[in-house]
């Protein structure tokens, strides 16, 4: 499987069990969004992007996350964290918990 296919795989299961997750774009790339705000997507590197926060502590997942740094001449986006398709296992999981963030 690769990491578009594993991708929406993750967006079906998604949106067939949380009523308000629907497929988006996040900077032209495929995303899912949760009441029409972006919660994850995958990158033009083919890496999962997640928006889990500022105080989100990445070890919790076994996993060493980066910040999301889609700009050469900017810092990177805050809250937003990439995680390659080498670690693929745990791109549910992160999504999951990148929708509780959304959740009021």
């Amino acid at each position: 499987m690769e990491e578009k296919e594993l991708f929406e795989l993750i967006g079906e299961q998604f949106s067939s069990t949380h009523q308000e997750v629907e497929p988006g774009k996040m900077m032209s790339s495929p995303a899912l969004t949760f009441r029409g705000k972006v919660f994850c997507f995958i990158s033009r590197k083919n890496r999962m992007v997640f928006k889990l926060g500022n105080d989100f502590d990445g070890q919790a997942f076994g996993v060493e996350l980066n910040e999301f740094n889609p700009f050469s001449s900017k810092g990177p986006l805050r809250g937003w964290y990439e995680l390659s398709y080498d670690d693929k296992e745990q791109w549910e999981p992160l999504a999951r918990k990148a929708l509780q963030m959304m959740r009021p």
